[in-house]
């Protein structure tokens, strides 16, 4: 399935595909935006996501990188460039004229000029592709990489986007860097990033989009410190608890909008108390 093929399938007049371009100036709901108003963020986070527009941070440029050098990797060749200079060197007249000129040489790329990470990004996409499940998933046939979408939400009315990472019609797989790819780790990044919402949010779009039901939903997940892969999939239970969080998000905001409240966090004080597991800790310890 190619992006025509999959455009002569969408749904009219309910969901169509996005342009590279047009994708964040179009006015929808999204999971960047719905998971700052989910508990324990308030709705003062959704409002203050919706009007800044954040400078991005080392670490989702890092994010960006991995995903084009393992998702297209023959348009990060084309596109990026390893400025081989140690930092000495570009913080000398010399080295800065040098980049300068590169850069003027070379508008349409992307310069990189970390060496660590450069090679980090070598060896994330060697391990993506030693892993036969995973290469094998990635030149699926009918693959569709990072494809903008928008649809309606037939329970809630109204309008969503996605822009999932990779799907074919029944399997979905995204990629997430992270510090620790140990089972345990993995589980509680996915819960506390709210990543099983996000695979809801994505499996309901492309159903809106094709007719075709998401059986299997991954995330390749990549350790940032080893370069190290995993294959992970987020079960049918978790995604349908994702559904629910992530309408029951929108009828949050939907509120918001229209009494114009944006409330943070209470007034009043608030309990907290350590988990038993911790305090059992503490009380053990011996000076």
């Amino acid at each position: 399935m190619d992006k025509q093929t999959l455009q002569q399938t969408t749904c009219q007049g309910e969901a169509w595909l996005l342009g590279e371009d047009e994708y964040f100036d179009f006015q929808a709901y999204s999971f960047s935006a719905l998971k700052e108003i989910v508990p324990p963020k308030t709705p003062f986070h959704y409002w203050l996501n919706l009007r800044s527009k954040r400078k991005p941070t080392p670490a989702m440029i890092e994010g960006t990188l991995t995903h084009l050098a393992i998702l297209e990797p023959e348009k990060f060749e084309k596109t990026c460039f390893f400025f081989d200079h140690s930092y000495s060197t570009l913080a000398s007249g010399e080295g800065y004229q040098a980049l300068k000129s590169f850069r003027q040489q070379h508008p349409d790329k992307t310069i990189i000029y970390d060496r660590k990470l450069w090679y980090s990004l070598q060896r994330r996409r060697k391990n993506v592709w030693k892993n036969q499940q995973i290469r094998k998933l990635l030149t699926h046939q009918d693959a569709i990489m990072e494809q903008g979408m928008t649809w309606i939400d037939p329970e809630t009315g109204v309008r969503i986007k996605g822009k999932p990472d990779h799907f074919i019609p029944t399997v979905m797989a995204d990629v997430k860097t992270t510090q620790n790819i140990s089972e345990q780790k993995l589980a509680w990044e996915i819960a506390e990033r709210l990543y099983f919402m996000q695979a809801a949010i994505y499996v309901d779009g492309v159903y809106q989009l094709t007719g075709h039901e998401i059986r299997d939903y991954f995330i390749i997940a990549v350790e940032k410190s080893s370069d190290l892969v995993r294959l992970v999939e987020i079960s049918p239970v978790d995604i349908e608890i994702g559904r629910k969080l992530y309408r029951q998000a929108i009828i949050k905001a939907e509120d918001c909008e229209l009494s114009q409240n944006y409330h943070g966090y209470p007034d009043s004080p608030v309990p907290i108390e350590l988990s038993p597991y911790l305090m059992d800790k503490f009380e053990q310890l011996d000076f």
